[in-house]
């Protein structure tokens, strides 16, 4: 696919939150029109199934690690319950499937060792009541949890990682157990092993050693029935010096040594621009189908986010690890067009990286000059640089949500047959909901006219349409939606959809609930 280069929003004021959802130019496409000639024929066979339980799409979003407590760095800024509900209001619109929390073990519940050497643990601490605020929204919206952990604390270190596992293991009873807490599904050991980041150092056998420890933890605990082992977190793209396992190697590795103990998969997915503009998402993260289909586990991107390239954010508040187009319209339509590849490869969920830039800091010390810009606003701008537009959302909030909000867990990924059309890239789902939903994309530059046949009937369904990039009308709070007439229903049989040079679309068979009050 080539690049997709267009302008589809402009900013909303936070006053005008509840009305910002459809702010990518949502645009409902009824029935009127008379197509010319179909430029492309593709085919719409739900038997032609990639994926029959997909488990939906999901963000990061751990707690605030600077501003949680009286002591934190910032300052206790999440007593603010504003603060919270806000990021509620948000993700409510975005509907989730995935949260996937990572931390530090000292950041949360560790508080050292005591003089025998044992851990010293607190579930009662302003850190764990913060999570706890993000476990109840979950609970609640029945969202799945996926936990985890960067690495062992420097006092567990060094041949003493088996005081990590144990001490995970309780943590994990005081959640899952005490506190119930159903919408835990996934534990997550070490981010990314396979890299220099990792406290294993890339070394394959030590990471092993650690996970069967986990496993063995977690049996005395009874947990495993309740909680699943996820692995190995590593990212394909890195081969650590003097390693013999390359990057690309771990997910098949696991898969093999660990049938016993890991139960779910996930690798990383950080992506050349290029790979994705040119349809290579797959090849880029060595990624195999028929791979895929072998592993005894479902397969999640665990972090999902295309890699920064040129020019540094020198706003005096940016690391130079951010993504500076994390601000524009165009990495919403990178990260839409890597979820299209992903999809067809048959990858079972997709969790972006991710929500807030107020999470991290580069060296996790709390540098206001040093945030790391990935997320889809700064909750904490306003505070930290008394600037209320940090507070902003951004475009890929809008695609985001309407990727996660359409196609739910739970649906049914379907390959669409499109004949060899080089230049038209689909998708289709039949969502939890059993209506259908297409993602269509024209990476030409003239307007296409696409004909989807179904084959089976269509009962008189009716379909709308929303444009993924293109501007949006507004006229004070409300949304102007233009008469448009980009779709036809042919027959109860075949979809006609007008698509623009550079367009691409989501088409359903749902209902679109737009009125916010």
């Amino acid at each position: 696919m080539k690049k997709i280069i267009t302008h589809f929003y402009h900013t909303m004021t936070l006053k005008r939150l509840l009305l910002s959802l459809l702010s990518i130019s949502i645009i409902f496409c009824l029935s009127t029109c008379k197509k010319g000639k179909p430029t492309s024929k593709l085919t719409f066979n739900k038997k032609n199934k990639i994926n029959h339980d997909f488990k939906g799409f999901g963000i990061q979003w751990s707690t605030y690690q600077h501003a949680d407590a009286p002591g934190d760095s910032w300052g206790f800024l999440m007593k603010d319950s504003s603060r919270w509900n806000l990021m509620f209001e948000r993700l409510q619109h975005m509907k989730p499937s995935i949260i996937r929390i990572i931390d530090n073990a000292e950041d949360r519940y560790f508080r050292g060792l005591d003089p025998k050497g044992k851990p010293i643990v607190s579930y009662n601490r302003h850190e764990m009541h913060a999570l706890y605020k993000i476990l109840d929204f979950c609970q609640q919206n029945s969202i799945q949890v996926i936990l985890g952990e960067w690495n062992p604390p420097w006092q567990m270190q060094n041949g003493n990682e088996h005081l990590w596992t144990e001490m995970i293991a309780d943590y994990m009873y005081h959640l899952v157990r005490v506190k119930r807490y159903s919408c835990i599904k996934y534990f997550t050991l070490v981010n990314a092993p396979n890299t220099y980041k990792a406290k294993n150092q890339g070394d394959y056998d030590v990471w092993k050693n650690w996970v069967i420890g986990l496993e063995n933890e977690f049996s005395k605990y009874h947990l495993n029935k309740y909680v699943t082992i996820m692995g190995p977190s590593s990212d394909p793209t890195w081969d650590m010096p003097l390693k013999t396992l390359k990057g690309k190697d771990w997910l098949a590795q696991s898969n093999e040594d660990l049938k016993e103990t890991i139960g779910a998969f996930d690798v990383h997915a950080f992506l050349d621009e290029e790979a994705v503009i040119d349809g290579r998402t797959e090849d880029f993260l060595h990624l195999n189908p028929n791979e895929i289909q072998n592993l005894h586990g479902p397969l999640f991107i665990s972090e999902l986010g295309i890699k920064p390239m040129g020019d540094v954010l020198k706003d005096g508040r940016s690391s130079r690890l951010s993504q500076p187009k994390v601000f524009d319209d165009e990495y919403a339509e990178l990260t839409t067009l890597a979820c299209m590849d992903l999809l067809q490869v048959g990858v079972d969920g997709i969790v972006a990286w991710y929500l807030d830039d107020a999470m991290y800091t580069e060296a996790n010390d709390g540098n206001t000059e040093q945030i790391m810009r990935w997320g889809m606003w700064n909750s904490l701008g306003d505070t930290l640089y008394h600037d209320p537009s940090e507070l902003k959302i951004r475009p890929w909030y809008y695609t985001w949500s309407l990727l996660s909000s359409n196609i739910q867990k739970g649906s049914t990924i379907v390959q669409i047959n499109n004949n060899n059309h080089q230049n038209i890239n689909a998708v289709g789902v039949v969502n939890a909901k059993n209506e259908y939903v297409i993602l269509l994309s024209n990476s030409t530059s003239e307007e296409q006219i696409i004909e989807i046949d179904f084959t089976e009937g269509l009962d008189n369904e009716e379909f709308y349409c929303v444009r993924m990039n293109h501007k949006k009308k507004s006229d004070g709070n409300s949304i102007i939606l233009p008469k448009n007439d980009d779709i036809e229903l042919v027959d109860n049989r075949s979809l006609l959809v007008r698509l623009s040079n550079k367009e691409m679309k989501l088409i359903t068979s749902g209902e679109f609930l737009y009125s916010f009050k």
